[in-house]
């Protein structure tokens, strides 16, 4: 509560500030962000620094500097979790991507958990499948056999050009 507390402080001392509002309107998220930390950051008032700021908002993940902007002038209402970002990617994925209905449990599993585990991800990418169940828990052996070689392919193909992976992590 004293973190949420932090954060709504700080998002009051952003709002009201006109340079800032006006940086950020004009799109400008480098020039808001050096303006910030110029005049907000690390006063003796409150010893704003960012990663204070990201700590506070209590979320599973890695939160960006255009998030917290976005959120403070309004462009978002919250922070998304982990979850409902990758709700996000695997909708954006679907519409790229024909998914056979018989395979869609697996291929959700499979992009989802590519996507938060960074062990599986590193066993795929170096092709040492016969680890997965033993190394790792959260993926196996019998569960790839069941995706397929080939929707496994298009889904880490998907994700390596189009999904920023490291914002899931926390």
């Amino acid at each position: 509560m004293i973190d949420r507390m932090f954060f709504d402080k700080f998002e009051s001392k952003v709002k009201e500030d006109e340079t800032a509002k006006e940086q950020y309107e004009q799109g400008n998220y480098a020039a808001v962000q050096n303006y910030i930390e110029e005049k907000i950051m690390n006063k003796p008032a409150e010893y704003y620094t960012w990663d204070k700021i990201k700590r506070s908002i209590g979320i599973d993940r890695r939160v960006t500097v255009k998030e917290i902007l976005d959120k403070i002038f309004g462009a978002i209402p919250a922070f998304k979790s982990k979850r409902e970002l990758i709700e996000d990617e695997f909708e954006s994925y679907l519409l790229t991507r024909p998914v056979p209905t018989d395979k869609y449990a697996e291929i959700k599993r499979f992009f989802e958990t590519y996507i938060m585990d960074k062990d599986v991800r590193r066993i795929i990418e170096d092709e040492k499948y016969q680890l997965l169940g033993t190394e790792v828990s959260t993926y196996t052996m019998s569960d790839l056999k069941k995706l397929g070689v080939e929707s496994m392919n298009q889904v880490v193909d998907y994700i390596n050009d189009n999904v920023n992976v490291s914002k899931f992590v926390a």
